[in-house]
């Protein structure tokens, strides 16, 4: 039974063995590896494997390799998870009423609402979980992609900052990914130790993750205290902010950890940290040769001591070793003195590294003042009838759905699904439109559509399937499935509906050259970006019919024939329906 999500796997499985009490026994399992393999698997690789196995290569060798290297803090550090929290700890922690309880079968709380707008999660729950509990957050407002904002993804399980970027989810990367969400990779994006009992313990998953749509937090109760982890974006600056609090107990030391990214993905490439010890903070640019930086020259982040005074260090490892070989790494580190509140900022610039001093100094009186956390887009929707129980469930999740919906819109990546960075033309038309007519956001409406229209391509009147936004709107998927060609012209129309707004179909609006991936004319209204729609569509009509050809796919992203002649005799019964819907109203 596949107990864990989308893990992909080749498996290997031993014979039955039955062993009486006190006995052993040994199974091996090889590997050969070759250089290159492009053929399909056939009966010539089960006759190299008979060769192999004949020849004895694949005899246990029961010799260990000595190894002189000393294992690293998360290799030799203990878990220090926090203790289920008591009924004097919910109390005293989120006093008052709670909404929406979730109970284990012994009554125990797993979960409830809590506050304004606070989802508590208990230890017991994450720990039931196949998927773990996290949170997406970013700087600013989410009303548009903006190349100036900060985002971090926070993990229920002690990943207090993952993915750190700037602008950017995918290319300007600070900080690494989580590529393991059973948290068997313990080094990934932010991490915290404490010093306990003379070693170093880090710190795992909570007594208690709660989490407001504008921030996460942490609560631990140890044996011989309270800690607290909370963590932000900013509302007015590209930064993120991580506090520690010891709220019971004795003053602790901390050592904050951060895998670098500089790029993409960690370990891909070279990277320029400029230390500051006396100042507490570090200055790191990617590399001045790689791609993103020749796009974006003045990219930088800075990690930042929030109070200088606390520190007994700030380090990093090296990037490349001596001999030039990279070895896993490279690792920022804030090591504190024993404290009761301390902290680390995450900011990142477009201004260069001279800009970093005064952004850092801004950031930290944000943070001694306790700066406003970014919010979601407030969306004035809500239903009537909130006395009602079934009604008053829906209007709790309704500000959580305004928050998701913002990250989609305007950073778009996700916990799983962590690679983003750019706009699908169905989803941005679909999601993101609705939710904003919902919300009467009008203008920024009118901004999507003139610019997902600007991105059709004047040879076909299609679209790419996504696009990303300047400086790197060359990388688009020029293809697309059957049905995309239909949604801008379904949300223009929503638009015009919900608005009232026939005049803005008559805004000239310029296309994409599909070659060089820039703008290009001519400059037509909506109307004639329409009308090249209803060619396109009409050139797909398989022979005899009024209906719409499969193409490269329709909206099930796993329906993609294999067979290159279907996609002009096959017909999608969803896209012809979407088809029939969008151009009834479209004449409407």
């Amino acid at each position: 039974q596949r107990l864990q999500y989308e893990f992909a796997l080749a498996g290997l499985q031993s014979r039955t063995v039955e062993l009486v009490p006190d006995a052993t026994a040994e199974i091996g399992f090889f590997a050969s590896y070759l250089d290159d393999h492009p053929a399909a698997s056939g009966p010539d690789d089960a006759e190299r494997v008979r060769t192999i196995v004949s020849s004895g290569w694949s005899r246990i060798s029961r010799r260990q390799p000595e190894s002189s290297a000393e294992p690293s803090v998360f290799g030799r550090s203990p878990w220090l998870h926090g203790s289920p929290p008591t009924t004097a700890d919910w109390d005293a922690w989120f006093p008052g009423p709670r909404r929406h309880e979730e109970r284990g079968a012994d009554g125990g709380a797993l979960a409830f609402f809590h506050g304004a707008d606070t989802h508590a999660v208990a230890r017991r729950k994450e720990e039931t979980v196949r998927r773990p509990h996290g949170h997406v957050l970013r700087s600013g407002e989410p009303r548009w992609i903006d190349g100036s904002h900060v985002g971090i993804t926070c993990y229920a399980a002690g990943i207090f900052a993952a993915q750190a970027y700037l602008g950017n989810p995918n290319l300007a990367r600070l900080l690494s990914v989580v590529r393991n969400h059973l948290n068997v990779t313990r080094a990934g994006g932010q991490r915290v130790f404490v010093l306990a009992g003379g070693e170093w313990r880090q710190l795992g998953v909570p007594s208690v993750f709660a989490m407001t749509p504008s921030e996460a937090r942490w609560i631990y109760r140890l044996e011989d205290g309270v800690v607290e982890g909370r963590a932000w974006c900013s509302a007015r600056r590209a930064a993120a902010f991580l506090e520690l609090r010891v709220t019971a107990g004795a003053p602790r030391e901390f050592l904050i950890t951060h895998q670098l990214a500089l790029g993409a993905n960690e370990c891909d490439a070279r990277g320029e940290l400029h230390i500051h010890a006396d100042a507490g903070w570090m200055a790191c640019r990617l590399d001045p040769q790689g791609f993103t930086m020749k796009h974006l020259p003045g990219l930088c982040f800075a990690i930042a001591a929030a109070e200088p005074e606390n520190l007994a260090a700030v380090s990093a490892d090296e990037l490349l070793y001596a001999d030039g070989v990279r070895r896993g790494g490279p690792y920022a580190v804030v090591h504190t003195r024993p404290v009761t509140r301390c902290g680390v900022i995450l900011l990142g610039s477009l201004d260069g590294t001279t800009a970093l001093p005064s952004e850092v100094a801004g950031a930290r009186r944000d943070w001694a003042a306790r700066g406003d956390a970014a919010r979601a887009l407030d969306a004035p929707v809500r239903l009537v009838g909130g006395a009602d129980p079934a009604v008053a469930r829906i209007d709790e999740i309704l500000p959580w759905f305004a928050h998701n919906a913002g990250i989609h819109f305007s950073a778009p990546h996700g916990l799983e699904q962590y690679g983003g960075a750019a706009w699908g033309v169905r989803d941005v038309c679909q999601g993101s439109v609705e939710w904003l007519l919902a919300a009467g956001e009008w203008a920024t409406v009118r901004r999507v559509l003139a610019t997902v229209f600007a991105q059709q391509y004047p040879h076909d009147g299609g679209w790419p399937q996504w696009f990303m936004h300047p400086p790197f709107h060359a990388i688009q998927q020029s293809h697309s499935h059957g049905d995309v060609c239909l949604w801008p012209v379904k949300a223009l129309c929503d638009y015009a509906e919900a608005a009232a707004d026939l005049r803005f179909l008559a805004q000239g609006i310029g296309y994409t050259d599909p070659e060089r991936f820039e703008p290009t004319g001519p400059r037509e209204t909506l109307w004639a970006h329409c009308d090249r729609v209803l060619a396109h569509c009409e050139a797909r009509f398989v022979s005899g019919t009024a209906l719409i050809n499969y193409g490269d796919g329709d909206w099930d992203d796993t329906l993609q024939p294999a067979e290159p002649a279907m996609r002009t005799r096959m017909i999608s019964a969803w896209t012809v329906a979407l088809a029939y819907q969008t151009f009834r109203q479209l004449a409407d």
